[in-house]
């Protein structure tokens, strides 16, 4: 059953690899019937987007193609997944929710932030009103927040490009102009432009990732 196969190869992580990446097809359909880990979680993934229409589904997936460093043939394989299996797909996605565990693993805005992520590294990055809205969504979480060519919460021009700061806060607010963050280490709180902030994803420590990197002046 193609639901089974999507629970049996799920990753710990994320960004986990693991399992062929030629996966068999089942004969007559071309589906595969198993796959990698690693596929497997990118397929719940865009199916956590709450994309409704399997064209728009598989648009987005080939929109991934580079910035997700997926193979030709890791691409192929889920693509065949989208094409053959979207109804199985969803309904698998329907039950898995009821999971706890699968549920803190796809639930918003996490799984956004990563294709945040993926958009921003294809050169798309996401409009501020969706950035403001998924970290209004994440208030109170624990980000790790990296300064790059820039000493947080200084609001100095970045003179240094090799400098580089990481703190873990938590994030406070934000509005349409602003993100403020306490670190949790010595309480101290700062605000950052929010169009400085870039959101990503620490994969050594599986949390998010705010990258703050003020524009060069002129």
């Amino acid at each position: 059953m193609l639901g089974h196969a999507i629970r049996q190869f799920l990753p710990t992580s994320p960004f986990a690899s693991g399992g062929s990446s030629v996966p068999p097809t089942r004969p007559g359909r071309g589906a595969p019937e198993t796959f990698s880990r690693r596929q497997a979680f990118w397929v719940l993934e865009l199916a956590a987007l709450h994309v409704s229409d399997r064209d728009q589904a598989l648009h987005t997936l080939r929109s991934w193609c580079g910035p997700a460093r997926l193979s030709g043939e890791q691409v192929k394989c889920v693509e065949d997944l989208l094409q053959f299996a979207w109804p199985d797909l969803v309904a698998t996605l329907a039950d898995g929710m009821e999971d706890c565990e699968l549920r803190e693993r796809l639930r918003m805005p996490g799984v956004e932030r990563t294709v945040m992520h993926l958009s921003a590294a294809a050169h798309d990055e996401p409009s501020r009103a969706t950035k403001a809205r998924l970290l209004r969504e994440s208030r109170g979480e624990v980000f790790r927040v990296r300064g790059q060519g820039y000493r947080l919460g200084s609001h100095l021009p970045p003179a240094d490009s090799a400098y580089e700061e990481l703190r873990v806060c938590r994030l406070l607010y934000c509005d349409d102009h602003h993100v403020a963050f306490e670190d949790t280490y010595n309480g101290y709180r700062f605000s950052e432009a929010l169009s400085h902030v870039t959101v990503s994803r620490d994969q050594d420590q599986e949390m998010p990732l705010l990258v703050v990197a003020p524009r060069h002046r002129s």
